[in-house]
């Protein structure tokens, strides 16, 4: 999984690096709401918390109305859940999760300023500080797929907001997956 993050890293740097003239580079920093999810139960396994992220992002403009957009963000996302898995595997933990991740965004322009953005995100947990009760084992490697909009309000300066709706299980075996809100500020140099 490390060495997929990596090509894919590389291939957007060099990707980008490749088209620099119609490139702009920056840094964004927000919350990260985030919120267990079953698929079997269709709803909720905890309550929505809050962390933060920050990292960098770069843009290339194919035209007026389409781009792509590859960000490298530092994630801190929390869990706090109590439950019956029936029997012996009852547990309660508490999570705070690091990760970095890699979305890589195709970004719509409707309007001047305005765009909708769909896209792939990779992340790789880098630490799990964990109190609970039970034996559960984090994944390192995460994937989901996001949604959402950004709007350019003073020139360099853009807020946006996405959703990830996470795809891969958070624990071998385990019916949940992560889905966080994002809600951020970004300046473009």
């Amino acid at each position: 999984m490390k060495k997929i993050i990596l090509i894919a890293s590389l291939f957007v740097v060099s990707t980008f690096s490749t088209f620099s003239q119609d490139l702009e580079w920056g840094i964004k920093a927000g919350l990260n709401v985030s919120q267990v999810r079953s698929m079997s139960s269709k709803g909720p396994v905890d309550d929505r918390h809050a962390g933060f992220y920050a990292g960098v992002l770069a843009e290339y403009r194919f035209s007026d109305s389409f781009g792509l957009q590859g960000e490298l963000l530092y994630s801190k996302i929390e869990e706090k859940t109590s439950g019956d898995g029936g029997g012996e595997s009852n547990h309660y933990y508490y999570h705070t999760w690091d990760y970095i991740v890699l979305p890589i965004m195709g970004k719509l322009y409707p309007f001047k300023n305005f765009s909708l953005e769909f896209g792939p995100q990779f992340g790789y947990m880098l630490s799990d500080e964990v109190h609970h009760y039970g034996d559960l084992k984090r994944r390192k490697f995460d994937f989901s797929i996001g949604a959402g909009a950004a709007y350019k309000i003073a020139g360099r300066v853009e807020v946006s907001f996405r959703y990830n709706w996470g795809l891969i299980e958070l624990a071998k075996g385990v019916d949940e997956y992560n889905n966080t809100f994002r809600l951020g500020v970004g300046y473009r140099f």
